[in-house]
């Protein structure tokens, strides 16, 4: 069975390093061969496999008998099972994605926190052919790009440790279950997939029969359109890392970029620049639509002052003074930021870097000439004279800083008149004593500690890396 239908040298290529394989079992025909399959090659490949199973609980005693069912599997074949109970249904309220999209979103969560508890090296999952033809149409009624109409990766990185792997891409889920039917191995159905529920089903139950009827093998139309636009986003994604080189990178490490720039490129590059962008950052559990890509992209032709927009995943898109951010949740909610009694360094030695793991950044102290002192946050060996450290935090309603004249600023005026984008006005450590702001890395020196004539200075900045 696994010989005639398994692409030996396949596997061999994807999984032939990876010791501990993380099944996930639905208990579905698919899914039901990926795991036998892998168990009869589990010895000669040296595998150790592990189960995983989520129940959905949507169809309560039906989803209790399919766990059932997977975990007897799992004690006939002598392999550890591991299941996870959600409410796909509250899931759903938070998210207001649909249900299926809930229940996708619980089972990739659950199965990369087993994956790196149990130190598997390798998440391995049963989806088919008609996963990717019915993932297409599904996209496509939504509104997506090119690229969100791209097929699923064989295999790709889950994270730093384990691969994720999807080795039946290329089969039939119809002769999947021949298969089995031939070999007298019970499955469970999916009771979904014979009602009105998910729009999945309905395009695998009312879409494709009608389109199989006008073209049989529309599951390799679809296959070869799919490889002719891969084609294309490749030279794209090509063109497209020749102009990143040219932006100037982030601070803070946000993903970002100078609009003014950007607006040159052809909007097919842009757009491209976006997706890949959004996938970066919110991984691959849901696409980005046509819809978001045109209104983001209109804002940055457009470059207001300041614009925001939220994306799917939580994902917010932000534009300030000259620069786009697409930021996660937890960067969009600029927390205040502390670090107490940091040591200026000794001036002996100088040049000095030190990474900022709480503000996101590293800074870095040198001293320079005379004629570059009109750098901002320059500053004289009066700073060491009078201080050993200083408080770090970051900005707060009401600061103000000191300026010519013995007069102050507020220093949110003072972020605005030097275009400093709202989100690195945020992430900043400022300098301080007694609450009162000193230094502010590349921007600002107290009056008090700037270089008189010819005195030595010094600087304060941002280390930069593209």
């Amino acid at each position: 069975m696994v010989r005639k239908f398994l692409g030996k040298e396949e596997i061999s290529k994807e999984l032939g390093n990876s010791k501990h394989l993380l099944v996930a079992v639905s208990g579905g025909a698919d899914s039901m061969f990926l795991l036998l399959a892998l168990h009869a090659l589990k010895d000669e490949f040296n595998w150790t496999l592990s189960v995983a199973h989520l129940n959905h609980g949507l169809r309560s005693e039906i989803a209790d008998e399919e766990e059932e069912f997977v975990r007897a599997w799992s004690e006939v074949l002598g392999l550890d099972f591991y299941v996870e109970r959600a409410d796909i249904r509250a899931l759903n309220k938070l998210m207001k994605k649909g249900e299926e999209a809930a229940g996708r979103q619980a089972r990739y969560d659950f199965f990369q926190e087993l994956a790196e508890k149990i130190d598997a090296d390798a998440l391995v999952l049963g989806h088919h052919q008609d996963d990717q033809v019915e993932s297409f149409f599904l996209r496509l009624i939504r509104g997506t790009s090119p690229q969100g109409l791209l097929p699923l990766a064989a295999g790709l990185a889950l994270n730093e440790k384990t691969l994720l792997f999807r080795p039946l891409l290329d089969y039939r889920q119809r002769d999947i279950k021949e298969l089995l039917d031939r070999s007298c191995i019970n499955y469970c159905e999916d009771e979904s997939n014979y009602a009105d529920y998910y729009k999945r089903s309905l395009i695998r139950q009312e879409l494709l029969p009608f389109l199989e009827k006008e073209n049989p093998k529309i599951n390799l139309s679809i296959k070869s359109l799919q490889k002719l636009l891969a084609d294309d986003q490749e030279f794209i994604n090509h063109e497209l890392e020749k102009r990143l080189v040219q932006l100037s990178p982030d601070p803070f490490n946000f993903l970002s970029a100078e609009i003014q720039k950007m607006k040159n490129w052809p909007k097919s590059l842009l757009s491209r620049w976006l997706n890949n962008s959004f996938y970066q950052i919110a991984g691959n559990q849901e696409c980005i639509q046509f819809i978001h890509i045109e209104e983001v992209l209109s804002q940055i032709y457009k470059n207001p002052s300041f614009w925001q927009f939220s994306l799917p995943q939580g994902i917010i898109a932000m534009i300030s003074c000259d620069r786009f951010f697409l930021l996660t949740a937890a960067q969009g909610e600029f927390l205040p930021k502390l670090k107490p009694n940091w040591p200026l360094p000794e001036r002996e030695n100088l040049p000095w870097l030190r990474d900022l793991a709480e503000f996101s950044c590293q800074l870095k102290i040198e001293e320079i000439s005379w004629e570059e002192r009109k750098r901002g946050g320059v500053f004289s060996q009066r700073l060491w004279e009078n201080f050993s450290e200083f408080d770090l935090r970051t900005f707060q309603l009401g600061d103000k800083i000191r300026i010519k004249g013995n007069q102050s600023k507020k220093l949110s005026d003072y972020f605005q008149e030097r275009r400093v984008p709202i989100p690195w006005r945020r992430s900043m450590p400022l300098l301080t004593q007694e609450d009162k702001i000193i230094l502010i890395p590349d921007h600002y020196c107290n009056q008090l500690y700037q270089p008189a004539d010819r005195e030595k200075c010094y600087h304060l900045s941002f280390v930069l890396e593209n």
